[in-house]
């Protein structure tokens, strides 16, 4: 039973997370079972480069704020395997709207600290 409560909260999730690209509150990635790399992720405002979160797992996530990122403005967002290559996450230039308050959420793939990818989901 809890595993399944899980599963359907973790869904849910990500169907509030589907909103459109240009609009969000914060960004999560979420990295996929079966993934031979623990990650961590960063918000890039513009050219400048944001500071890592820390590490996160399998089967885990991680969010960060866009609260520094002004409404209108362009971001995207990198996930790094840990010892490992970074990957910019699809589709890579994102506009903030500050007037939808729901999260965004990417799907770090399946793939090894060298190869890897991560997209947005649909």
């Amino acid at each position: 039973m809890q595993k399944f409560l899980c599963s359907a909260a973790l869904s849910a999730g990500f169907l509030v997370a589907a909103a459109p690209a240009s609009a969000q509150s914060s960004v999560c990635v979420y990295l996929e079972v079966g993934a031979w790399y623990a990650a961590e992720m960063r918000v890039n405002i513009g050219d400048a480069k944001g500071d890592w979160t820390g590490s996160f797992a399998i089967g885990q996530h991680k969010c960060k704020s866009l609260d520094a990122v002004s409404d209108g403005q362009s971001y995207s967002v990198d996930v790094r395997a840990l010892a490992g290559n970074t990957a910019t996450c699809n589709p890579s230039n994102l506009t903030r709207d500050a007037n939808f308050k729901l999260p965004l959420t990417f799907f770090a793939s399946k793939g090894t600290t060298f190869s890897h990818s991560c997209d947005l989901l649909q």
